[in-house]
C-alpha cells in the first residue's frame, strides 16, 4: 500500500507595511551616514575635485565680486571643478535676505544667454547671503559663524539640497550621487564627488574689499570664534600691497600677526594666464631655449602691458597709485622674475618662489632718470578725478638691470600704458645681431623670441627668412608660429579660474610671496618718492605714447618692438 505524503502547507507570506518600510530605510540611512562619518582606511584623492567646506567673500556686492570672483565660481562650476554641494557665503554691509542676494547680484553676475537656467539655478542653490560691518566681531559670531555652522553640517550629513528643494529628494540617491546639467542640455548627468569622509575640512575666506580692511576682517573672524586651529583656513588677497616699500611692509607685519604665510594666497592676474605660465616649460623643457637665455646671446628684453581702454569711471582709485603701482611693480616685475630667475629645483611653490626672489634681489635699483611717464590727453577731465592737476602717469616705461652672471649689463624694459593705439601684453626677447661674414645678408632682422600674452595668444620666432619669386635675392623678416588651435584658444581658462581653483587645492606656486613683494618694492619705491609731483609727458589719446628714445638710445621708429610692429 502506496502512501503520499502529505503536501506542505501554503507559505503564508506577510506584506510589510509602511511602517516597516519607513523603519528599513532610516536602518540603512543610519548605516550610510555611520560608514560616511567613520575614519578611511585610505584617503582618495580626485585630481579635479578640490577639497574644502565653504567660501566666505567678503565685499560680495562689491566690484571685483560681481565682475571677477561670481563669474569665475560658476564657470568653475559649469566645468565640474567645484563640488556640487559646495557652500558659498556673500558677506557685505547692505541689509538682505539670501533670495535678494542672489536674484539682485549674484544672478546678474553670472548671467549669459549661452548658459542653460538649470546649471544658473542649481549654482544660485550653493549660495547664501549674511550682512554685517566688516570690523564687528559679534556681527561675525552671531550672524556667519551660525550660518556657516548649519550649512557645514549639512555637509557632513550629505545633505546636498537646497532649503527651497522638495523634502522627498533628500536622503535617496541624490545624497550619494549629486546631478548636474550639462551646458548645452538640461539632461541630468551624474558627477561623482569625493566621499565626506575622505574631504578636508578647509575655509576660504575671499577679501574681496580693499586692503586696509584685511586686518580688520581677519581680527573679528578670530574674535567671532571663526579662525581654525587646524591651519585649513585660506586667505584670499588683492592688490595693492602698499603704495611703496613702507606701506607694504607695515600691510605685511600687521597680516603676519594674524595669518600665517602659507594661509595667505595674494593674487596677481597675471601669474594665472596660460602663456605667463608657459614661460618656465619654454624656458627649462626646452634645451634650444635655455640655450641662448643669457648676455650672451640677448640684448634686452622688452615686457610690455599696453591696453586701449582709458581710467574712465576708476578715476578715483588709478589717481592715488599711477599705472607703475598698479601694473609695473606687480604684474611686469613678476613677469620678469620669471624670465631673469635660474632654474628651480622643483615646479613646486617654494622652490619657483625662492628663485623668483632671487632675481628680483638682484635688480638694481630703478633709477628715475631711466623712468619714462607720460598723461593721456583728458584723463584729468574724468569726473572721478578730483585733482584736476593731478600728475599721476598713465604710462610709464622703466629700463631696469638684473645684476647676475647671467643678465650683466642687459636691460629690461617694462613698459605700460592706457589709451595707447594698441592692446598687447608680451615678452619680447631681442637677441644680439649675429656675425655674418656674407655680404648679401649683413642687416638682416634681429631674431626675436616672442611669448603674446593677450591678445591672440601665441609663441614665436622672429627670423630672417627669404623673399619667395625668381628676382634678385630679397631677405624679410618672418614669424615662426607655435599658434594654439582654435579649440584651445576657445577653452583656454580665465587667470582667475586657474588662481580660485588653486586656492581651493591648496597650491600657492602662482601666488606672491611676502618676500617677492619687498624685493619688488625695493627695487621701485626710490623711484617713485623721487618722481613724486612732478609733470608727466602728455601723450595723445590712442597714439603709440611719449618717446622712449631716452630709454633705448635710438629713435623709437628703430625699435624693433614697436608698438604695432610690421613683423609679420
Amino acid at each position: 500500500m502506496s502512501t503520499s505524503s502529505a503536501p506542505p502547507p501554503p507559505e503564508v507570506t506577510t506584506e510589510p507595511t509602511e511602517s516597516d518600510k519607513e523603519i528599513a530605510r532610516l536602518r540603512e540611512r543610519v548605516k550610510e551616514l555611520e560608514a560616511r562619518l567613520a575614519p578611511p582606511d585610505t584617503v582618495t584623492t580626485l585630481s579635479n575635485e578640490p577639497q574644502f567646506s565653504s567660501i566666505v567673500l567678503f565685499g560680495a556686492d562689491g566690484n571685483l565680486a560681481t565682475k571677477k570672483t561670481f563669474p569665475t565660481l560658476f564657470a568653475l562650476w559649469r566645468k565640474k571643478l567645484l563640488p556640487r554641494d559646495i557652500v558659498i557665503v556673500g558677506y557685505a554691509r547692505e541689509v538682505m535676505n539670501t533670495e535678494e542676494f542672489r536674484k539682485n547680484i549674484v544672478y546678474k553676475a553670472i548671467y549669459s544667454s549661452a548658459h542653460a537656467q538649470r546649471e544658473r539655478r542649481r549654482f544660485l542653490q550653493r549660495v547664501h547671503y549674511c550682512s554685517g560691518q566688516f570690523d564687528d566681531a559679534k556681527h561675525v559670531r552671531e550672524r556667519l559663524a551660525p550660518l556657516l555652522a548649519k550649512l557645514e553640517q549639512k555637509q557632513i550629513l550629505g545633505d546636498c539640497a537646497s532649503d527651497d528643494e522638495p523634502l522627498q529628494h533628500r536622503g535617496s540617491v541624490q545624497s550619494r550621487m549629486v546631478f548636474a546639467s550639462s551646458d548645452d542640455s538640461d539632461e541630468d548627468v551624474p558627477v561623482p564627488v569625493i566621499p565626506r569622509q575622505d574631504r578636508r575640512r578647509v575655509r576660504v575666506y575671499y577679501m574681496a574689499v580693499p586692503p586696509f580692511l584685511y586686518s580688520r576682517i581677519c581680527r573679528s573672524l578670530a574674535q567671532g570664534g571663526l579662525r581654525s586651529e587646524t591651519g585649513r583656513d585660506r586667505f584670499v588677497l588683492e592688490k595693492p600691497f602698499g603704495k611703496c616699500a613702507q606701506s607694504c611692509a607695515s600691510l605685511c607685519r600687521e597680516l603676519a600677526s594674524l595669518l600665517r604665510e602659507d594661509e595667505a594666497y595674494r593674487i596677481d592676474h597675471y601669474l594665472g594666464k596660460e602663456l605667463v605660465m608657459n614661460v618656465l616649460v619654454l624656458r627649462f623643457g626646452n634645451a634650444i631655449f635655455e640655450a641662448v637665455w643669457s648676455r650672451r646671446f640677448v640684448e634686452r628684453v622688452e615686457i610690455c602691458c599696453l591696453e586701449e581702454v582709458d581710467c574712465k569711471g576708476r578715476g578715483g582709485y588709478f589717481d592715488a597709485y599711477g599705472i607703475i603701482r598698479d601694473v609695473t611693480q606687480n604684474h611686469l616685475a613678476q613677469l620678469l622674475a620669471l624670465v631673469a630667475m635660474e632654474q628651480p629645483l622643483s615646479l613646486k611653490a617654494d622652490d619657483v618662489r625662492r628663485e623668483k626672489v632671487r632675481a628680483l634681489r638682484a635688480c638694481k635699483v630703478l633709477d628715475s632718470r631711466d623712468v619714462v611717464r607720460g598723461q593721456y590727453d583728458g584723463y584729468a577731465d574724468d569726473s572721478s578725478i578730483t585733482n584736476k592737476k593731478t600728475t599721476t602717469e598713465t604710462f610709464a616705461a622703466c629700463k631696469l638691470f638684473v645684476d647676475t652672471p647671467r643678465w650683466a649689463g642687459v636691460p629690461f624694459i617694462l613698459t605700460a600704458g592706457k589709451a595707447l593705439q594698441e592692446k598687447k601684453v608680451e615678452v619680447r626677447i631681442v637677441f644680439r645681431e649675429a656675425p655674418c661674414q656674407v655680404p648679401e645678408l649683413r642687416g638682416a632682422c634681429r631674431n626675436e623670441l616672442v611669448v603674446r600674452v593677450q591678445p591672440d595668444e601665441r609663441v614665436y620666432w622672429r627670423v630672417a627668412n627669404k623673399v619667395p619669386g625668381l628676382e634678385e635675392l630679397q631677405v624679410e623678416p618672418r614669424r615662426m608660429n607655435l599658434m594654439y588651435t582654435h579649440t584651445e584658444v576657445k577653452d583656454m581658462p580665465d587667470a582667475y579660474e586657474r588662481l580660485v581653483l588653486e586656492v581651493l587645492r591648496g597650491d600657492a606656486t602662482n601666488f606672491v610671496s611676502v618676500e617677492e613683494l619687498d624685493a619688488s618694492w625695493a627695487v621701485f619705491s626710490p623711484a617713485l618718492l623721487a618722481l613724486e609731483g612732478t609733470k608727466p609727458e602728455r601723450y595723445a589719446y590712442g597714439s603709440t605714447g611719449p618717446s622712449l628714445e631716452r630709454l633705448y638710445g635710438s629713435p623709437k621708429k628703430d625699435r624693433v618692438v614697436s608698438m604695432g610692429g610690421s613683423d609679420r
